[in-house]
């Protein structure tokens, strides 16, 4: 509320003392003051908001204390995680955002494994190189590298490592991957036993396929001495034509009808002469016999005897 002390309050040497001006005042002051008495304060009442609100306050610090003290005892200040896409390979040098929910704690040491949350077995040991704790940075040196970490990943979990355990866990890498190679040695040491048994198995069968083989192309090789010999003394002038042999064709058949025109119509015809001509035989034969034998029970004349040959003997009657 603004002051009208100098406006209207303020009485000067020249000011009348009168009802009006007094009672002008004395309005402004009572406008003033009624809305301030509509205000009841109960003063038991603020201070027991107020000892609410710094009790509340002072839950809430403890409460946040509370917790980052079970975080510290569980040694949450050695374990972090990240979610920057990188690739851990040995010998390289690689920088990490902490999330930010672990960056108040979080104080790497000298030497740490970085791991990846949905594979345990991909894991790197790392040396530190540096943090920023406001910025989240930490700046690491790729000790060594073992499992899937050939790609870019982001789902990284970090804790801390002693040296001796840096050592041992070298050592178990290194350990691993002999054995690795040794099983991979006999693995191929297996197969080409297995290979060598086998080629010493087949090759008595691949002698005796080569032998045959060879004994076939001998023999191929020869027809083809033989077809080269042919080939060099062919004349084609000794042969005939497919042009020439039709010519040959139409000659042959003239103008013979369609009944005589291959050989087959030939042959059916010559049957069917040849049986007519054998019925004509055999009956020129029987009448022959017949004239014959009325010839001799009466004597016929020579022109009778011509005629019953040529109507049969029923004609001597």
């Amino acid at each position: 509320m603004p002051s009208l002390y100098e406006k209207l309050y303020r009485f000067l040497p020249r000011t009348p003392v009168t009802d009006t001006e007094l009672n002008t005042r004395f309005e402004s002051v009572d406008g003033r003051l009624v809305p301030l008495e509509a205000i009841v304060i109960s003063w038991e009442q603020a201070l027991a908001v107020v000892q609410d609100r710094v009790l509340q306050r002072s839950e809430d610090v403890i409460a946040g204390l509370r917790n980052r003290l079970v975080e510290i005892t569980q040694l949450a200040w050695l374990t972090g995680r990240s979610g920057t896409s990188v690739v851990l390979a040995t010998d390289t040098d690689v920088s990490l955002i902490i999330d930010e929910a672990n960056r108040p704690l979080f104080t790497p040491g000298p030497f740490a494994v970085i791991s990846r949350t949905s594979d345990p077995y991909a894991y790197a040991i790392v040396r530190t190189a540096g943090y920023d704790r406001t910025r989240g940075q930490w700046d690491v040196h790729v000790v060594a590298a073992a499992g899937d970490l050939a790609t870019a990943h982001t789902d990284w979990s970090i804790a801390a490592v002693a040296g001796s355990s840096l050592s041992q866990m070298v050592w178990l890498a290194e350990g691993k991957t002999a054995r690795d190679a040794t099983l991979a040695a006999r693995d191929l040491a297996k197969i080409y036993a297995e290979r060598t048994a086998a080629d010493v198995l087949s090759t008595g069968l691949n002698r005796a396929g080569a032998e045959s083989a060879a004994a076939i192309a001998n023999t191929k090789a020869g027809e083809a001495a033989a077809s080269a010999a042919a080939a060099a003394t062919f004349d084609p002038s000794t042969y005939a034509t497919k042009t020439a042999v039709a010519a040959q064709f139409t000659a042959l058949k003239g103008t013979v009808s369609a009944s005589y025109d291959t050989l087959g119509k030939l042959e059916a015809g010559v049957t069917a002469n040849a049986t007519a001509t054998s019925n004509l035989a055999d009956a020129i034969a029987s009448n022959t016999a017949a004239i014959a034998t009325k010839a001799n029970a009466s004597a016929v004349p020579t022109r009778g005897l011509i005629v019953a040959l040529s109507l049969g003997p029923d004609s001597l009657a």
